[in-house]
């Protein structure tokens, strides 16, 4: 009888969840995504987007770019492409969005590219992102990183600056974000299970702004917060996880983190994954998550890791229960399986509702079979994938191994360098 109660309680919090998710959106999002804040001092601001094309999961990365380009601030804004080495195709790619982007109306644009070496004690991206922090003129104050598969909104740098100059008595140091995964026409199943996981952690991201979730696709902070020789900078220095050591820092201080329901980012996905890569991507996600740096960071990720697992990977559970009661008791298994679906049901029609929020196109389509198999496919995945990375200390992103020990990166590898 437990057996069966178990699966029945995630359904029934999975599906309220999902319900109150939805009616926040629907009553929220738009109102927020064109807020435009008239702000009457605009400090200069630097956006540095690391660029590393072989973790690219876009499938149309100059579209992104446009859109990090583009916006309506009034105040100064200086953008950095920091790419690893000097690679002529990217370098290409770059100077074109660049060009087209002067051509149509923005001749005074400030961006420009450097080139910042392979990593040696971080991730590549983090090793970007510092050597952006580097480059960036003296005069900045704010600093924009955003990841290079994302379309932001034309009043993203506006409101994000609106925000933290406006509430710095409430200790706001960082406005982060959610990203919205949607894969193209004709994508692989993979390629939707790769967008499932996304699906599944942006719900619990609307119940309050200020719940210190970071994302490291987009972190809005005060370059005096991160410059060069601050506490966050030198942690930063032997991290894998940028969002991971930037929650974590926060929480040590007593700082707070923003979501505004404005900042969700569309992506979207290209089709072509197959299951080696979405086992590369659980298996970051589950390594990002055992970097630590104190016994704080520790406790905080253990519960992190533990709530992942069993949340994401209880379409499985479900799955064993239904088809063990199939057997035994057939009715049990008719009640849970018409949870299960009214759940997927339900989440479906909030990414529907998001979808069209933010999109910079109305038109989607999202196949309600397909969205139930890849979800029902990621979520013995994402159990494999944790139980693998807890014995495996090692992992391989964008051609470089990394190795941990006791939370931090003691070793990186670029096959190329």
């Amino acid at each position: 009888m437990i057996l069966g109660y178990v699966p029945f309680g995630i359904i029934s919090i999975c599906f309220l969840r999902f319900a109150r998710t939805y009616y926040y959106c629907a009553k929220n999002t738009t109102n927020y995504i064109n807020m435009k804040t008239n702000m009457i001092n605009s400090p200069p601001i630097c956006v540095i987007i690391p660029v590393k094309l072989i973790t690219c999961k876009s499938s149309n990365i100059q579209e992104c770019w446009k859109s990090h380009l583009t916006s309506t601030y009034t105040g100064s804004v200086e953008f950095i492409f920091v790419i690893e080495q000097n690679n002529t195709y990217t370098l290409s790619l770059i100077n074109d969005v660049i060009k087209n982007v002067k051509d149509n109306g923005m001749s005074l644009l400030n961006a420009r590219v450097i080139i910042s070496g392979p990593c040696q004690t971080s991730s590549q991206k983090i090793h970007n992102m510092l050597a952006g922090v580097r480059q960036c003129s003296p005069n900045v104050k704010y600093i924009q990183f955003l990841d290079i598969s994302y379309q932001i909104h034309l009043h993203t740098y506006e409101n994000n600056i609106y925000t933290l100059e406006t509430n710095v008595e409430n200790n706001i140091f960082l406005v982060s974000g959610c990203p919205l995964d949607v894969p193209v026409s004709n994508s692989s199943i993979w390629s939707w299970v790769l967008c499932q996981f996304r699906h599944s952690s942006i719900v619990g991201e609307f119940y309050q702004p200020y719940n210190g979730f970071v994302w490291g696709g987009h972190m809005c902070i005060r370059k005096s917060d991160i410059d060069i020789g601050t506490c966050l900078y030198r942690r930063l220095m032997c991290s894998y996880s940028d969002d991971m050591t930037i929650q974590n820092y926060g929480l040590e201080k007593g700082l707070r983190v923003i979501v505004p329901a404005k900042n969700i980012f569309l992506n979207r996905v290209r089709n072509n994954f197959d299951i080696y890569d979405i086992w590369n991507f659980l298996r970051r996600q589950c390594f990002a998550i055992t970097q630590f740096h104190t016994i704080q960071g520790l406790c905080h990720h253990i519960i992190l890791y533990l709530c992942m697992i069993v949340c994401h990977s209880s379409m499985f559970y479900t799955t064993l229960t239904i088809l063990y009661y199939s057997i035994y008791h057939p009715i049990y298994a008719l009640f849970i399986c018409i949870g299960l679906l009214l759940t997927v049901y339900m989440e479906r029609c909030m990414v529907y509702q998001i979808y069209h929020c933010i999109s910079f196109s109305s038109v989607i389509y999202i196949p309600f079979i397909r969205y139930l198999s890849s979800l029902l496919l990621l979520s013995p995945l994402l159990l494999l994938a944790g139980i693998v990375t807890l014995y495996t200390p090692t992992i391989t992103w964008g051609n470089i191994n990394y190795t941990r020990s006791f939370g931090c990166i003691q070793k990186t590898h670029n096959k190329y360098s």
